[in-house]
């Protein structure tokens, strides 16, 4: 299993924030497997200075990379057009649910 790092950036525009809030609640169900199964390792959201979401960062155990840009792809979050630029590294989780694993 490969472990990736994710950095996905929200739009700009002023719709931005609303396209977010619309597309939450399909995004947090799709996502509720992943966290279940363990391959969701972390997730939460990018804050601007005012404290609103301005993007999402997460980690993710998956078999392999293209996996992780069909996840990507078939997201709420991508699909409705929140997510604008999406980053992404191969990592090794060294610390994990409060235990070294490295």
């Amino acid at each position: 299993m490969a472990q990736f790092m994710v950095t996905a950036l929200d739009g700009r525009d002023q719709e931005s924030f609303q396209r977010r809030r619309d597309a939450r609640p399909e995004h947090l169900e799709r996502i509720r497997p992943f966290v279940e199964s363990g391959e969701l390792i972390f997730a939460g959201a990018l804050t601007d200075a005012a404290g609103r979401p301005s993007g999402s960062v997460f980690a993710m155990e998956l078999s392999s990379r293209e996996e992780l840009d069909k996840w990507i792809a078939d997201d709420p979050y991508t699909r409705n057009g929140v997510w604008t630029s999406v980053d992404v590294k191969e990592i090794r989780v060294g610390v994990r649910d409060g235990r070294i694993t490295a």
